[in-house]
């Protein structure tokens, strides 16, 4: 025999899919004329084009026993908005934007008793598309930071 508590709980579901069936019906749009004219205003409006992206690609070969990096840097007058790479059987230990927005690195440790070959990639809008925003050039104090970073993991790798 079926406990009351079944039964009332069989009725509520019945009650709540009912209020939803006769809700959807009633509140159903058919017509942009059962929307206010400035919603649809501003669903007209231009919005920003993601399709604009480029791919920066740049390859390296990371030695047996070694911590190394390579960077993708975005063409010019466009800035990173994402990015990555592939370590393969090395171990992926820093995949991060340059602080500029000019691009991509990785750095990995390669563990291991052979040659992997790694690349960094960076997804790349032009300046005023996306989610680039407009960041004056500082590459060289970015590659200082990724080479002292690089030698850190190396010196931590040896003690």
């Amino acid at each position: 025999m079926r406990k009351p508590a079944t039964w009332i709980a069989a009725a509520a579901l019945f009650v709540a899919l009912g209020g939803t069936a006769v809700a959807a019906k009633h509140y159903l749009i058919t017509s942009t004329q059962q929307i206010k004219p400035n919603v649809l205003k501003a669903l007209r409006a231009p919005t920003a084009s993601l399709s604009v992206l480029t791919t920066a690609l740049y390859g390296g070969l990371a030695a047996p026993g070694k911590t190394s990096q390579v960077t993708a840097f975005c063409p010019p007058g466009s800035h990173a908005v994402s990015g990555g790479g592939e370590s393969g059987i090395t171990r992926l230990e820093v995949s991060e934007m340059i602080g500029d927005h000019s691009g991509w690195f990785i750095i990995v440790n390669n563990d291991t008793a052979t040659t992997v070959p790694i690349h960094a990639e960076a997804y790349c809008a032009a300046t005023g598309q996306a989610v680039a925003s407009a960041v004056a050039s500082a590459r060289k104090r970015d590659e200082a930071k990724i080479a002292a970073r690089v030698r850190r993991l190396a010196a931590e790798r040896t003690s």
